[in-house]
């Protein structure tokens, strides 16, 4: 379909120089909800899930995540049941261990310190 077509289609004025609308990005607020949000906008996912139909899921909210991950665990086998968790908030991180280690019946050895995030250690030389 031309400029011209969908203008009368649409009822719309037809432009007489289709050469004054050069094509080029939309502006936040002329692309509505079809805009991605910049980096600092978008919310940090906490973790994802997916099962063996297909369905995947990503989550934002930590309280959301959780929930998910205690509910679907016990029917891993039957359903598929993925579950990874991407933040390094360690309450988020020792709590999906807890779930896990208590689906087995057994205590988390680990300390809410044990999942900190350590930093990147690097090579260092001894001395003579």
């Amino acid at each position: 379909m031309t400029i011209a077509e969908f203008c009368v289609c649409h009822g719309l004025p037809v432009p007489e120089n289709p050469q004054k609308y050069p094509v080029r990005p939309a502006s936040p607020k002329e692309a509505g909800p079809f805009y991605a949000q910049t980096p600092e906008q978008d919310e940090a996912i906490i973790g994802r899930v997916s099962f063996a139909n297909g369905e995947q899921f990503e989550y934002t909210d930590p309280a959301e995540y959780l929930k998910t991950v205690k509910e679907e665990l016990p029917y891993r086998d039957t359903s598929g049941f993925r579950f990874e968790t991407l933040t390094s908030d360690p309450e988020v991180r020792k709590a999906v261990d807890d779930m896990v280690c208590d689906l087995y019946g057994e205590e988390n050895p680990c300390k809410p310190e044990d999942h900190q995030e350590q930093p990147e250690q690097g090579m260092t030389m001894g001395g003579m």
